[in-house]
């Protein structure tokens, strides 16, 4: 472990850091919670103080304090530590100092700390030039959309004028032009350099640190586009980022759901009248990343649709996104005319009943639906189909079944037919990190994308057996009288038999036969890995009994991936079995999780 790492580890303490995002409640020497990885009612996930640790029993997510703020804010290493560091109360030349890393790693972290100051100074003039006394246009026109003055100081809302150069005129360090250029503030055409917001109303975006690192740029008069959004940037990634997160995460905790809007003004509107548990996407749909990022904090979410808007295919995607990834899913519909913005305005108890009136996406769908022909009610059933069959619980399903079966006087057996073959056209694989379509995924044998890592880890097990075997001849010829301990030789030789008569192995080959083959050439040694681990290990002086150690803890890592692949194949061989309720199946893939629970104990 780096000396730094060490330092900031034995300078925290884990309850303090987790303590400060998820509510934690003593349990004997330990503390728990429902695990904010995977959506659970019972609390599996425990926290050890004395240990320094946390483990979900439910989900098998494990690790220290910094692994922990890397699961949850969807950090690397680097800046989960950088987290962790400055909760620590360490000076910062702790961190400058740490020799251990790279030249180029440090540059990078100087350069993203020197990008963060830099924009919050470009939203720190374009906030001060708003509040100028010349500027009552824009104040005026804020004003009049309903916002306090109180909402634009607390959301540092600017404004940048009709100029070319405004934002470089104003900054003190005239040699900031790079960088400028790398956050997005300004651009360059043909060796001239100019200011990529003009005469538009400045809404940052914050980090869930409440770090400025963006922009939405809304234009004063009529004009088009009529927003203007920051592009990736070393500080931002529109795809991660939810406007206003930072500051509603409290408000989600607190009312246990989450209000999402589309608009600037909707999203400020809302919390200016007291609903702070709503965020905004930044300029893009509704994305995987924002769906993982929200439930940290709730799986209830309520979308504002808008009756008049056109489009309800994207918004049933959406919904069909957010119900696949566990979400309760309810709409509100706006009265005809109005969005959130202009209705709090107007009537905000009205906005309220609304809220309180919010409908399942389902019913709402089927609210308004046309069963009066044949062909109205095939376009109904492509769009109610699809969300019934993401739904996670399988008692939600059949409620939604009968339901739509019911209004349009169909047999159950009729809707479960047509959830079975939307099931098998639009099948996917959910790994440990993201959601993708199968026929994203590269099928071609046991190299594809998703048994990569399986792959590289049989590898290096493999590789270690060899480099044993290689150490215990070694001993062997050059120590007469000291013989090799002949029951280790078995055991390592004898773990890929083990294996494949292992529970595991059984049903590796049933679920993932591509994988067979790997095991089939376990002879045949990647050189170039046993070459690699060969150099790192002959720096070291270690012992046999390293050696074991190392290969116990490989072979436990390749057959954990293997577990999860495998429980993933079943879980959604075991949704399809449900939409179609075939008891046989339902029976067969329940007992092989069971079988796999039991492998995992042991």
């Amino acid at each position: 472990m780096q000396p730094i790492v060490k330092k900031i580890k034995d300078r925290v303490n884990i309850i303090d850091i987790i303590g400060s995002l998820i509510k934690l409640d003593r349990a004997g020497i330990n503390h728990k919670a429902c695990c904010p990885f995977h959506h659970e009612k019972t609390p599996s996930f425990f926290v050890s103080e004395q240990r320094q640790t946390f483990n979900c029993f439910g989900c098998g997510v494990k690790g220290d304090v910094v692994e922990f703020i890397k699961l949850y804010e969807h950090l690397d290493f680097k800046d989960a530590l950088r987290y962790v560091f400055d909760k620590s109360g360490l000076p910062e030349s702790d961190w400058q100092q740490n020799q251990e890393r790279s030249l180029q790693d440090i540059k990078a972290d100087q350069e993203k700390k020197d990008a963060q100051n830099l924009f919050e100074k470009v939203v720190d003039i374009y906030h001060t030039n708003l509040l100028q006394k010349d500027n009552t246009r824009v104040q005026d026109y804020l004003t009049k959309r309903g916002l306090k003055i109180e909402t634009i100081k607390d959301w540092k809302i600017g404004y940048t004028p009709e100029a070319w150069q405004f934002v470089e005129e104003n900054i003190q360090d005239k040699n900031q032009s790079i960088l400028l250029e790398k956050i997005g503030i300004v651009k360059s055409k043909d060796g001239k350099r100019y200011d990529f917001f003009r005469d538009r109303i400045i809404f940052p975006i914050f980090d869930i640190q409440g770090h400025a690192i963006a922009i939405s740029a809304r234009i004063v008069d009529k004009g088009e586009p009529k927003y203007l959004n920051s592009p990736d940037t070393i500080l931002f990634n529109k795809s991660e980022v939810l406007y206003g997160l930072d500051k509603a995460k409290d408000g989600i905790r607190k009312f246990k759901y989450t209000i999402l809007v589309e608009g600037q003004m909707d999203l400020l509107l809302c919390h200016q009248e007291g609903f702070n548990n709503t965020v905004a996407t930044s300029g893009t749909a509704l994305t995987d990343k924002h769906l993982q990022i929200l439930r940290r904090y709730t799986n209830n979410l309520m979308l504002i649709y808008d009756a008049d808007k056109a489009g309800l295919a994207a918004t049933i995607k959406a919904w069909t996104l957010a119900l696949k990834y566990g979400f309760e899913v309810k709409t509100a519909v706006m009265t005809a005319g109005e969005d959130p913005a202009s209705l709090l305005l107007k009537d905000k108890k009205l906005f309220l009943n609304i809220i309180k009136n919010a409908t399942h996406v389902i019913d709402y769908i089927i609210s308004q639906s046309d069963n009066k022909s044949r062909i109205s009610t095939k376009n109904s059933l492509e769009r109610i189909i699809p969300l019934i069959a993401s739904l996670e619980s399988s008692v939600d399903r059949e409620f939604f079944s009968k339901k739509t079966a019911e209004f349009f006087d169909l047999s159950l057996e009729n809707i479960n037919t047509e959830l079975q073959k939307y099931s098998q056209s639009e099948y996917t694989y959910i790994d440990s990190n993201n959601r993708v379509n199968v026929n994203d995924v590269d099928n071609s044998g046991p190299e594809k994308k998703v048994y990569t890592t399986i792959v590289k880890a049989l590898a290096e097990f493999k590789s270690l057996v060899y480099i044993y075997n290689q150490q215990l001849n070694t001993l062997d010829s050059k120590s007469e009288g000291i013989k090799p301990d002949s029951d280790n030789i078995k055991k390592t030789d004898s773990y890929i038999y083990e294996y494949k008569n292992s529970d595991l192995g059984k049903l590796q080959v049933e679920y993932i036969p591509d994988l067979n083959s790997m095991f089939d050439d376990f002879e045949k040694m990647d050189e170039e890995v046993i070459f690699n681990l060969e150099n790192i290990y002959s720096q070291k002086k270690v012992d046999l009994d390293f050696y074991r150690q190392e290969i116990e803890i490989s072979y436990k890592n390749f057959t954990h991936k293997i577990y999860n692949l495998i429980f993933q194949e079943i879980q959604n061989k075991l949704k399809k079995a449900e939409i179609i309720k075939d008891i046989n199946l339902i029976n067969k893939y329940t007992q092989d999780i069971n079988i796999l629970w039991q492998n995992q104990k042991r």
